[in-house]
């Protein structure tokens, strides 16, 4: 058992089995007046009589007394301020798990630095007995650490892996959603760049388009079918297509329509009349396509719209044309063929001798010269006053001889000097009104 006795104004000597002759570092010469009446009370209390401080064992050198001394002090200021940080990083991180082992590790580290703080008073109070303490705490506190820490080294090794391999997955997903992200972004630009080629094909189309609502409203027009009907697009956009089609072909295309959108067809052409602004009508040629979405419901009708008013118009001239030249052909070959009778006719004539022998021929050509004219034949006489006889009446169906006078009879007043056909009871077509026969 250790033991000191203080001299007046002399060296301490503390014995501990033999006598040792220590001389005090001179700062703490006095030391009743050096350490204060509480701290005297806190050593009394903590460490006791009889006890030396750690500065003896020193030998209160300077340097080798203040190394230390501010080491522990640094040390201990250190490890109190690990938990302060432990503490604040659980209190950021609440859902953390396995956050009470970090609680444990914050109490043995704060108990490392108490330990080091103590060491510290020890160099001039010697407070072994609460040195003592704190080192069981701490060591009951590290020892808990180890056990709990070795009995969760599996668990949590554990939980690490699956972490990394969370991890590993939560990379692969994030490449594959970049991946994903960078496909959708090549897509919208190709979208972009499909509109853009689209708006660009609209607007700049030979043709009419439209897009047209499945109720028949206008969604969009070009600039095309804007300037063939003579309206301007916002006049369009404000009406359908049932406004400004011609009657007599509505029926038609709203039967069409609702076999597009029954799905018994895809697409339909049709020759439509539409109402010009002006009120004239425009023939044109019309497509019409369903597009439908991936569900395959109706979104909206894509119409091409063709003017082709220009072509009924050539189609119409050339039909009139082509019944012209029928008809002229027609007048033609029937021109030929009574010049050809006639022919035949003068031929035979000049070679009958007398009038009976003329009689026939005179009336089987007179039938085929004139079919839709009957009457009878006479002859002026020479004396120019009366008609001699009359060679034949023809009708398209008989032929009979008689005499009479009728209104070729007026002819021999006014002195002309050749025969005259009169046509007494003719009765003449609508078509053969103005024909008219003269005779040798």
């Amino acid at each position: 058992m250790a033991s000191a006795r203080r001299r007046a104004g002399g060296p301490v000597r503390f014995a501990i089995g033999w006598p040792v002759s220590v001389e005090p570092w001179p700062a703490c010469r006095g030391g009743e007046a050096w350490v204060g009446p509480m701290i005297k009370l806190f050593a009394d209390v903590a460490g006791g009589g009889g006890f030396m401080p750690h500065g003896y064992c020193l030998a209160w050198q300077p340097g080798l007394l203040w190394t230390m001394a501010g080491s522990h002090a640094v040390i201990g200021l250190s490890y109190f301020s690990i938990p302060i940080a432990i503490l604040y990083f659980l209190r950021r991180q609440p859902d953390l798990k396995f956050n009470w082992l970090f609680l444990m590790f914050a109490l043995f580290i704060l108990g490392c630095g108490a330990t080091h703080l103590i060491e510290l008073v020890n160099i001039w109070v010697p407070i072994y007995r609460a040195d003592a303490a704190v080192l069981a705490l701490t060591a009951g506190i590290s020892l808990a650490t180890a056990i709990v820490l070795w009995n969760l080294v599996p668990e949590v090794s554990a939980f690490l892996d699956g972490q990394r391999k969370t991890r590993r997955e939560l990379v692969e997903a994030n490449g594959m959603l970049a991946e994903s992200m960078r496909q959708l972004e090549l897509r919208n630009h190709e979208a972009e760049e499909s509109e853009r080629r689209f708006r660009l094909t609209f607007e700049s189309a030979p043709i009419g388009l439209a897009i047209v609502a499945t109720d028949g409203r206008m969604l969009d027009v070009n600039q095309v079918l804007c300037s063939m009907l003579g309206y301007s697009e916002q006049e369009l956009l404000q009406r359908s297509f049932q406004d400004i089609t011609h009657p007599k072909d509505l029926e038609k295309d709203l039967a069409n329509v609702q076999l597009l959108l029954a799905g018994a067809a895809d697409s339909y052409r049709m020759d439509k009349r539409y109402y010009h602004k002006l009120g004239h009508v425009i023939h044109a040629q019309l497509d019409v396509a369903l597009l439908r979405d991936d569900r395959g419901q109706p979104i909206h009708f894509i119409s091409q719209v063709q003017d082709i008013s220009g072509r009924v118009q050539a189609t119409t001239d050339l039909a009139e044309s082509r019944r012209q030249l029928e008809a002229g052909y027609a007048q033609l070959q029937r021109q030929n063929r009574e010049i050809r009778n006639l022919g035949e006719l003068n031929a035979i004539l000049q070679s009958c001798n007398s009038l009976e022998e003329m009689a026939g021929p005179l009336s089987r050509y007179g039938q085929i010269l004139f079919p839709d004219y009957s009457g009878a034949l006479y002859l002026m006489h020479a004396s120019r006053n009366y008609l001699e006889r009359m060679a034949r009446r023809c009708t398209a169906s008989r032929c009979s001889a008689s005499t009479a006078a009728g209104p070729c009879a007026a002819a021999a007043s006014t002195g002309r000097t050749r025969a005259a056909c009169a046509a007494a009871t003719w009765k003449p077509s609508p078509r053969e009104a103005a024909r008219r026969c003269a005779c040798r």
